[in-house]
């Protein structure tokens, strides 16, 4: 399936990540191995359409609305002095919790998988800095190596998952808040159709509310 295809689906069936496909541009590239948000002020969609065109339909979506997702909780800009690879793992948990099993890899990681590693219950749909906290607390169980392009976990019990890091972006202030504006009102706009997915509402809020990234 082209990303063209997988794009004109989302505004038909998942509205909310319609609206904010609308904010990026889908670029073609053979440097990359699968797919990577281009965080910048306007921001693009990289994918190698090898790869892209090679995924079922489902997981076609599932790899879109994870990168919109990145975007619409402005992950490349919120790490701050966190370590790298824990916070690649802990926004792909935010992210994954709005996305469907059946749409995600079998090697994505989500909150049910480390739970069930850490033999703890993990809370649903929290933000990326909540998961850090618990990545952090529970780091003697996980192994994480840099991949370039990809974070390996390597987890007690032997199984094995991927993380992504977001490609951040260390363009001007103005840039980013320009951006985030740009954003807000698409946001607003989704809001008012009442298409925003269930829990993603508050973490919304609280990232656009913030004078801070």
């Amino acid at each position: 399936m082209q990303i063209q295809d997988v794009i004109l689906q989302l505004l038909l069936k998942q509205p909310f990540y319609g609206y904010v496909a609308s904010l990026v541009t889908p670029c073609e590239s053979s440097s990359i191995p699968d797919i990577l948000l281009d965080a910048a002020s306007s921001p693009k969609l990289l994918y190698n359409r090898e790869w892209f065109e090679g995924l079922s339909g489902q997981q076609a979506m599932g790899a879109v609305m994870h990168e919109l997702l990145h975007l619409v909780l402005m992950h490349p800009f919120r790490r701050g002095n966190r370590e790298k690879l824990l916070w690649a793992v802990a926004c792909d948990m935010a992210v994954n919790e709005y996305i469907s099993p059946s749409m995600l890899p079998g090697n994505a990681v989500t909150t049910g998988k480390i739970a069930r590693e850490y033999r703890e219950k993990i809370p649903p749909l929290e933000s990326a800095e909540a998961y850090y906290e618990i990545l952090l607390e529970n780091n003697g169980n996980v192994s994480f190596i840099d991949r370039k392009s990809e974070v390996q976990l390597v987890l007690k019990s032997g199984l094995e998952l991927k993380a992504k890091p977001c490609s951040e972006d260390d363009s001007a202030e103005v840039n980013r808040n320009a951006l985030k504006s740009m954003i807000s009102e698409v946001l607003q706009q989704a809001e008012a159709e009442g298409e925003v997915p269930d829990g993603l509402q508050k973490h919304i809020v609280e990232v656009y509310s913030s004078a801070q990234m």
